[in-house]
């Protein structure tokens, strides 16, 4: 049987394989840079100034272009946390049913175990 403290970090992976995959150097390959800077760019272009109003999203555009390699991590990080914490409602049914199911299994495999032994 199993409860929510071995569940609970599976709920924070989405937000945990962005971040890394926001991570990886950027190698060049076939005349295109692929690697993490492109993600970055990406999630702060299609999502973050897409939310913004203009001011703020001129605001940050000026800011991410004279910003260092930590502050766009950081500001990255702070995107794969909201992403996270926007897929937790989709996320958390699924983590239930998952340990309801197994646990149903586990409770039936030992009824069935109990019944066997007694005859």
């Amino acid at each position: 049987m199993i409860s929510w403290i071995a569940v609970a970090p599976m709920l924070a992976l989405p937000g945990l394989i962005i971040f890394l995959v926001g991570l990886l150097p950027d190698v060049p390959l076939l005349n295109q840079a692929i690697g993490g800077g492109i993600v970055r760019e990406f999630l702060v272009n299609h999502l973050l100034l897409s939310w913004l109003p203009y001011e703020d999203a001129v605001r940050v555009v000026a800011w991410y272009m004279h910003t260092d390699l930590a502050g766009e991590l950081l500001l990255h990080a702070l995107l794969a946390l909201n992403i996270n914490v926007l897929l937790l409602p989709l996320l958390y049914p699924l983590a239930a049913g998952y340990i309801g199911v197994n646990n149903w299994a586990a409770k039936t495999d030992l009824t069935l175990k109990r019944n066997a032994a007694k005859r």
